[in-house]
């Protein structure tokens, strides 16, 4: 769903749609913005700290699977992690 203003679009913000939501994010919302994303973060956490690994999707592990293949014909076209990041920061 989108908005239109003026010239542009701009798409409603969360807050605006009217969806069911657990009641405990409805109170999270209503929350600063810094601890909104303290709550986010803690929550990730806490999934992350999870004893059993979180599950890939098959199209996510298809691509990986297509990844490591094209990696595995041409080994030298890969970069060191540093240098990925670098061009990420300053393309």
């Amino acid at each position: 769903m989108q908005l239109r203003v003026g010239n542009c679009q701009k798409r409603p913000a969360f807050r605006d749609l009217e969806i069911a939501m657990h009641p405990d994010l409805s109170r999270i919302l209503l929350l600063p913005l810094p601890d909104q994303l303290q709550a986010v973060e803690d929550l990730w956490d806490h999934i992350s700290a999870a004893s059993q690994p979180l599950p890939v999707p098959d199209w996510q592990q298809r691509e990986l699977n297509q990844r490591m293949a094209r990696f595995e014909q041409n080994p030298e076209s890969a970069i060191p992690w540093e240098d990925a990041l670098r061009q990420l920061r300053n393309p």
